[in-house]
């Protein structure tokens, strides 16, 4: 029996996907539904010596407003594919943990019975050495996860 659905969303074509599907099993089970997109961190821009100090926080402050109205229209974008007003969805925007982080502890905290995630598929040298955020999720989340390529 599932309670409670978590699912990551980004601007990636697959999210749609995501989202139906997730939406099909809320409904299927009666339960609860949270759609997230995740900011992240902006660590780059302090750790890049080639910027001047002086610019490093007004930069900081531009990229994450940027970022904020784009994971705004991300999940205003999941809103319009769920369709109707349903008490048990919520949308959240999350700062300051990246996605996998996000989802590992809230399965752990908030009782989420499944995460939803999508696969990329424009796997980078990144991936292959610290592992994608799925590979992450899968491995770590203490719930059931089920992954839409």
């Amino acid at each position: 029996m599932v309670h409670k659905i978590l699912v990551g969303v980004d601007e990636s074509e697959n999210s749609e996907k995501l989202i139906r599907h997730a939406r099909d099993i809320q409904k299927k089970f009666d339960c609860e539904l949270v759609v997230y997109h995740s900011i992240g961190q902006q660590d780059y821009l302090i750790s890049n010596p080639s910027i001047s100090p002086n610019y490093i926080l007004p930069l900081y402050y531009d990229f994450q407003e940027r970022d904020i109205i784009r994971s705004r229209e991300i999940l205003n974008r999941a809103k319009t594919i769920i369709g109707e007003d349903d008490p048990k969805v919520e949308t959240r925007l999350v700062t300051g943990s990246t996605a996998d982080d996000y989802a590992i502890n809230a399965c752990k905290e908030e009782d989420f019975d499944l995460v939803i995630i999508g696969q990329k598929r424009d796997h980078r040298i990144w991936d292959h050495l610290f592992g994608s955020v799925s590979q992450n999720i899968l491995n770590r989340a203490e719930c059931d996860v089920m992954v839409i390529k």
